[in-house]
């Protein structure tokens, strides 16, 4: 449980830095 919590909140970790790296590239 607490494992999959953790993968959870690094997934969306992860995509929000995508996103954030995304509107870098547009700006």
């Amino acid at each position: 449980d607490k494992l999959y919590q953790y993968s959870k909140d690094f997934v969306n970790l992860a995509v929000q830095f995508a996103k954030d790296d995304s509107n870098m590239k547009f700006r």
